[in-house]
């Protein structure tokens, strides 16, 4: 009995570590992690970065990522229309195999997005791949069908913001200053205080290039400034509010602040590596990959620095203004002095 009850544990052992891995040729270990991983987030977060870094902490844990290009998955479904466009989407340009040409055909072929990224799952299914991608509120209002499948297929969901507020309004000036929803938040000026437009800056290294020169700031309107910083707290609600009526019960936040603060070096912030490390680290066994913490710092330090974050003296032109509006509000403490 002693030796069954032995085998019987060791067994056990066999099947649940079978359920976290496979093996792969030449004795490398890959992590199943989930078949689905969304970001959610609203679009002056800082998630193309984020989905970016993800995407080589995955691969780095030896997590088998499905190919479907950059984080706009759901736009490059939306919007892709020829199989060259979409193999072009998916950076497989270069895959003339037969099982590629069925996958993109059949993509093409399904109607609705829900259809289209269950094409996805079921082939990121049969080769034991990983879907990452990011999503935002309106395409979840647009398409609730495909979330609904997204929850059905049990997809690990993570909420991404940007907890500081008036960066946000920032960001939503700089880049979206012509969006109807952006009216009113503020202008793009130079130094002289003129009214320039608005230009998207790019993510990533056309970001860290554009942020070097930029010499322009934003004047906030300081006359509807707590309204609209309420709007903007109350619009992240709703992303935390939509999965839950979506049936994401288990999602978890992380900040911007936390997961970016490695990358402005220890002058800045003296704890900013080990803070970013242990957030990562967090969010990947969210997502159903162990962590290795040495593996987690090497693609932070791989990653590199981008310039610490301006002072809002520096990055609004009317500081002593929105100094004056927020004084006594809880978004007071949210100004970096």
């Amino acid at each position: 009995m002693a030796v069954q009850s032995l085998l019987r544990l060791a067994l056990s052992s066999i099947v649940l570590s079978c359920a976290a891995v496979h093996v792969r040729k030449h004795d490398v270990t890959e992590q199943e992690g989930s078949n689905a991983i969304m970001m959610f987030a609203h679009g002056c977060s800082g998630s193309s970065a984020a989905v970016d870094i993800l995407r080589r902490m995955l691969i780095a844990h030896h997590v088998s990522l499905a190919a479907t290009g950059n984080d706009e998955l759901m736009k490059t479904l939306k919007q892709s229309t020829t199989e060259e466009r979409l193999q072009t989407q998916f950076w497989t340009a270069w895959d003339q195999s037969p099982e590629e040409k069925e996958r993109v055909s059949s993509v093409l072929k399904a109607e609705s997005l829900k259809e289209k990224f269950e094409v996805l799952y079921k082939a990121a299914q049969k080769n034991h791949s990983t879907i990452l991608f990011k999503n935002e509120l309106s395409e979840g209002h647009s398409d609730p069908d495909a979330v609904e499948y997204m929850q059905k297929i049990g997809t690990k969901v993570l909420l991404f913001l940007r907890m500081n507020l008036l960066d946000d309004l920032s960001c939503r000036v700089k880049d979206f200053c012509d969006k109807p929803e952006n009216e009113g938040v503020g202008v793009n000026v130079d130094a002289k205080g003129k009214e320039l437009g608005c230009a998207f800056r790019g993510r990533g290294e056309d970001e860290k290039e554009a942020m070097k020169a930029d010499t322009s700031s934003v004047r906030l309107n300081v006359d509807k400034l707590i309204e609209t910083l309420d709007n903007q707290a109350y619009m992240d609600g709703l992303h935390s509010e939509f999965l839950e009526k979506m049936g994401f019960a288990n999602f978890e936040i992380f900040s911007a602040e936390d997961l970016f603060a490695f990358e402005y070096g220890e002058t800045y912030a003296s704890d900013g590596f080990a803070l970013s490390t242990s957030r990562w680290q967090k969010l990947l066994s969210h997502v159903g990959v162990t962590p290795d913490e040495a593996t987690v710092k090497s693609v932070l330090k791989a990653y590199g620095t981008f310039p610490a974050p301006k002072t809002h003296d520096q990055l609004f032109w009317n500081f002593h203004e929105i100094v004056e509006a927020l004084r006594g509000t809880e978004y007071y403490d949210m100004l970096r002095m």
